[in-house]
């Protein structure tokens, strides 16, 4: 994830990572509490 964020946690599961991006194949891969933290962290970054 670019513009400084947080490196994205290995906790949350199997994904790969592009230009500010996470790539996710199943979402059954994805520990998706860690993903909404990732979420709201990168929202309350941009939007304060």
């Amino acid at each position: 994830m670019d513009g400084g964020a947080a490196p994205t946690p290995p906790a949350l599961g199997k994904f790969k990572t592009g230009k500010g991006c996470i790539n996710v194949q199943r979402l059954a891969d994805i520990d998706q509490a860690v993903l909404a933290q990732q979420v709201a962290q990168a929202f309350a970054a941009k939007h304060g």
